[in-house]
């Protein structure tokens, strides 16, 4: 307690906190109780600031719509968020491969086909104090079997009658639902079996032969495959 020159008496209190973005917009108050009489209740005063705190882009996310799996080729929107003050100045987006980052696209939403973004992607939020980054996301772009192939085992030239595998691999999402093996002859195609690998005597494969891999988008087929088997 001060008294001042008219005799007046001062209190002061004083509150000392580091300042972070958590306190950005939060209402300081300070009360003053007055205690004027003994038969007349005390009366308070009460004043209050809202604190005004800046700082860089914090809690960057991205939001991806229509969430959730969606076709290939699909139009997705993607909204970069952050908290900042100022304002967020800059929205970038880069898409990762590996160690490598690809500038994609500015704006704090983004329109791209769900096919263009197969590997996980980020933003960044930018204003004059610094910049914030999101953590990777990635979009559940769903197709068809693609890549379809077949390898052989043992490669190279085999003694007829011997045992070879016959092995189907393709890319899909979801994964493939069935693989289906067929024999060629001229224009006419026989199924031979099922299955992502197949045993089957050399013999049997002199003609061509190739694999189809199938879920629920579609189907991809391998080129004809054929076995060197010798003695025939």
């Amino acid at each position: 307690m001060q008294e001042e020159q008219d005799k007046t008496k001062v209190k002061i209190s004083t509150l000392t906190f580091t300042a972070s973005h958590y306190h950005d917009g939060e209402i300081i108050s300070c009360t003053a109780v007055y205690e004027i009489q003994d038969d007349i209740p005390d009366v308070p005063v009460t004043t209050s600031v809202t604190a005004a705190v800046l700082y860089s882009p914090k809690d960057t996310t991205v939001s991806v719509s229509p969430s959730g799996p969606v076709p290939e080729n699909s139009n997705v929107t993607l909204t970069c968020s952050s908290k900042a003050n100022p304002a967020v100045r800059n929205y970038t987006w880069y898409r990762t491969d590996g160690s490598q980052e690809t500038f994609i696209g500015t704006g704090h939403i983004l329109n791209i086909e769900a096919s263009k973004v197969s590997t996980a992607f980020f933003c960044k939020a930018a204003n004059m104090y610094g910049v914030g980054r999101s953590v990777l996301s990635q979009i559940d772009a769903q197709y068809s079997p693609k890549d379809t192939t077949v390898s052989v085992s043992p490669s190279g030239p085999v003694p007829e009658n011997s045992d070879v595998t016959l092995t189907c691999s393709s890319k899909a999402n979801p994964a493939v639902r069935n693989y289906t093996w067929y024999r060629t002859d001229g224009g006419q195609e026989t199924l031979i079996g099922t299955g992502h690998i197949l045993n089957i005597e050399a013999s049997k494969v002199s003609t061509a032969f190739f694999c189809k891999a199938e879920n629920e988008h579609g189907v991809g087929r391998s080129v004809l495959s054929q076995i060197d088997v010798q003695g025939v």
